[in-house]
């Protein structure tokens, strides 16, 4: 099965932008994704590509500054004891509890020249976005880690690799990317 590009039946679906690879959980395949300016999970069926369900997660601002960095960037949920963790891309990401299919918790780390504050319902909150950065001035891989109930995240749009509690997403730590990447 394919999904997405010029010849899915769906025209939605024709307009999707797969922000990188998807977290593969038992039959199911969970997928970040951007449709019509909106950031969203998308969860599959793993052997038919069926769409199970839809979570918006954010939205993407007016500006498409940092359009370069989401896209080239790459972004896949991690996964860990019930939780799904999405980084967004737009300057936060969320926590979706896969048993009620609930956002858990949202954490907002802005263009990472400030630092960064915890949101409760990020993907209803619009994000400014900062101009985008040569390649070799940014993190290499977006995608959040989680190891001992943390959460470890080096996202494209921030200066900062960011530390929370999975359980709550409350910051624990940040520190400075300088050089590396």
């Amino acid at each position: 099965w394919s999904l997405g590009g010029p010849h899915d039946p769906d025209p939605e679906m024709q307009r999707a932008f797969f922000l990188g690879p998807p977290l593969p959980l038992g039959d199911r395949l969970y997928q970040i994704v951007e449709i019509n300016d909106e950031i969203c999970l998308l969860v599959l069926d793993a052997i038919t590509g069926e769409k199970i369900w839809r979570q918006q997660l954010a939205v993407v601002g007016q500006s498409t500054d940092l359009e370069r960095r989401r896209r080239v960037g790459g972004i896949s949920p991690s996964y860990a004891n019930g939780v799904l963790v999405c980084p967004t891309g737009v300057g936060a990401m969320v926590a979706v509890d896969l048993t009620s299919r609930h956002l858990r918790w949202g954490y907002s780390y802005g263009d990472g020249r400030v630092g960064g504050g915890r949101r409760r319902n990020p993907a209803w909150h619009q994000q400014m976005l900062a101009p985008a950065p040569r390649l070799d001035q940014i993190w290499s891989d977006g995608c959040a880690t989680i190891a001992d109930d943390k959460v470890l995240i080096t996202p494209t749009e921030s200066n900062q690799l960011h530390c929370v509690s999975l359980a709550e997403g409350k910051p624990l730590w940040q520190r400075d990317r300088g050089r590396d990447v």
